[in-house]
């Protein structure tokens, strides 16, 4: 069963994502980390607050990992519940966004929950694409997509059938050149949107390198394995477990069950 109305979850990533485009009309401030000299905004921020304040409301004293709070990073690897929040995907994106690139929508909200250090539940929400567009695992173990104001669709990730298709980077210097062994379609996608794409069963499979950590993928993840998938550790076949000091991903293949067992096989 669920361990929160998925409702509730929701309401925050809404709430988070619409505060994000009132920073994006209004002035974006971009500013870059000394880690790693990626870009970080007032939006991030602003989101990271919203979240921050109504996860501790609605979950009192459940720890929560975010991307713009060091100090949580380490939490993975002792906590048996815990929030991992990415409150802006896609910055890059977003300031391209903001710069007049408004085709540039794929950057999202994105919470999603651990229990012992698997992935359970999920949100992720895109503010600017076709006036919001929504992702989440439903309290009924579904997965579902809805756009704008329109009803909610059930979504259900396909088998590979055909020519492969994959969800891979835009750009083309950081795509495999194959996914263990087997050519594809390319289809470009924005970070953990490419899980979302197999979720919804544009992509037979996703790629990710090893340049992501738990917030970018875990509330994706979710969706994707109540679609009827999973993502998996591109070299070893193994099931992820969110549980290191250092929240950081391996390089994952991500597909339907079948698609992922005729791949490993």
């Amino acid at each position: 069963m669920p361990q929160f109305n998925i409702t509730q979850i929701i309401d925050i990533a809404r709430t988070a994502g619409n505060a994000a485009m009132k920073c994006i009309e209004t002035s974006l401030e971009v500013q870059y980390k000394e880690k790693d000299n990626s870009p970080v905004t007032n939006a991030d921020l602003e989101a990271n607050g919203i979240v921050m304040k109504d996860l501790n409301r609605v979950s009192p004293g459940t720890p929560i990992l975010t991307e713009e709070d060091p100090a949580s990073h380490k939490l993975a690897a002792t906590e048996e519940l815990m929030w991992s929040v990415d409150p802006i995907d896609g910055t890059k994106t977003m300031v391209s966004y903001a710069n007049g690139k408004k085709d540039h929508t794929g950057f999202a909200v994105n919470i999603g929950l651990l229990k012992n250090h698997k992935p359970i539940q999920g949100v992720v929400y895109y503010p600017a694409k076709d006036g919001g567009t929504l992702y989440y695992t439903g309290d009924d173990g579904k997965a579902y997509k809805q756009v704008g104001q329109t009803n909610p669709q059930v979504i259900m990730a396909s088998p590979i059938s055909g020519e492969i298709k994959a969800a891979v980077p835009w750009d083309t210097h950081q795509r495999p050149e194959t996914i263990r062994g087997q050519h594809y379609q390319a289809i470009p996608e924005v970070g953990g949107g490419r899980l979302l794409r197999v979720a919804e069963g544009d992509a037979h499979l996703s790629y990710t390198d090893d340049n992501f950590a738990y917030w970018d993928l875990s509330a994706a993840h979710a969706i994707l394995k109540a679609a009827g998938g999973d993502i998996l550790n591109a070299a070893t076949g193994k099931e992820l477990i969110y549980n290191n000091v250092n929240p950081s991903l391996p390089a994952t293949i991500g597909g339907h069950l079948d698609s992922l067992i005729r791949i490993f096989q």
